[in-house]
């Protein structure tokens, strides 16, 4: 990450204020709590870190029944898959932790279709490129996975310009005209 601590935690209190999923990192333990209630309280995904088995499964709930995507962690596999289930059909990101490769490939389309971000594990580098261009076209944060280092300059600024949540690493240059994808690129 090319932030300073100090502006991580500025970053996570704007997204908090803002109802966005704020970032933990640099937070204190009990400052990540409250920014996880704050985030579930404002119906989105809370970041479940430092909480027990018991308030994530709680937290999953909340958050799934918000039609928002769901942490799963200590959940049960069949408890993941439905949790997925459920995200996709309210037109979220499903996890897709516990499903086959191919279950995952359709969650993910099902999920960019919905100009939502698709998880691009089980996708070949190609796909997850085409992927991530979608979502950044439907003004979602891009995956960068499998994107040139230009490129993930590129979508980091566009995720910040269209009012998302910016990953915080590699903007620190601004992106070059040549780094921009043609109708070449999207193909």
């Amino acid at each position: 990450m090319e932030l300073s601590t100090s502006d991580r935690r500025l970053a996570g209190w704007k997204a908090v204020f803002a109802s966005k999923l704020a970032p933990t990192i640099g937070l204190s333990t009990a400052d990540r709590k409250l920014a996880g209630c704050q985030a579930a309280i404002a119906s989105r995904l809370t970041p479940t870190m430092e909480l027990s088995t018991s308030d994530r499964k709680l937290v999953g709930c909340q958050a799934a029944f918000a039609s928002r995507l769901t942490p799963t962690m200590g959940l049960s596999t069949s408890d993941r898959r439905l949790v997925g289930c459920q995200a996709v059909f309210a037109s979220r990101l499903a996890p897709t932790i516990g499903l086959s490769t191919a279950d995952r490939r359709l969650a993910g389309w099902k999920a960019v279709f919905a100009s939502r971000l698709a998880p691009t594990i089980g996708l070949s580098t190609a796909d997850r490129r085409l992927a991530g261009w979608k979502a950044v076209f439907a003004s979602k944060l891009a995956p960068t996975i499998g994107l040139s280092t230009a490129d993930r300059r590129l979508a980091g600024c566009q995720a910040a310009i269209a009012s998302r949540l910016a990953p915080t690493g590699l903007i620190r240059v601004r992106p070059t005209r040549q780094s921009r994808p043609t109708q070449q690129d999207e193909r």
